[in-house]
């Protein structure tokens, strides 16, 4: 559900190495696809109705702690994404 938006925003943070980091997050989104169902059922197995949703809310507020750790928060006004936009000669400032 939030692919679409972690995707637009890795050019910004991690311009550089975005090959990389594009693969490593759609390795990371097909390893959940794969294993999320087989946990999600043997904990309804083990715990009931509640508990997959209950291991899932735990998981991502670790996951937000560990974004909030290793996301970089200082991109500041010159972003990557405004020197890709000026190296293809075209100026944000100026109307088409």
């Amino acid at each position: 559900m939030l692919n679409a938006p972690s995707f637009a925003l890795l050019p910004i943070y991690y311009g550089e190495k975005l090959e990389s980091i594009i693969s490593l997050a759609e390795i990371m989104a097909g390893v959940g696809y794969m294993g999320g169902p087989v946990i999600g059922g043997v904990l309804a197995d083990l715990g009931g109705y509640y508990l997959p949703f209950l291991f899932s809310g735990i998981a991502n507020l670790m996951v937000l702690i560990l974004c909030l750790k290793w996301i970089p928060a200082n991109i500041g006004h010159e972003t990557p994404l405004a020197d890709i936009l000026n190296s293809n000669n075209t100026n944000i400032d100026e109307p088409l």
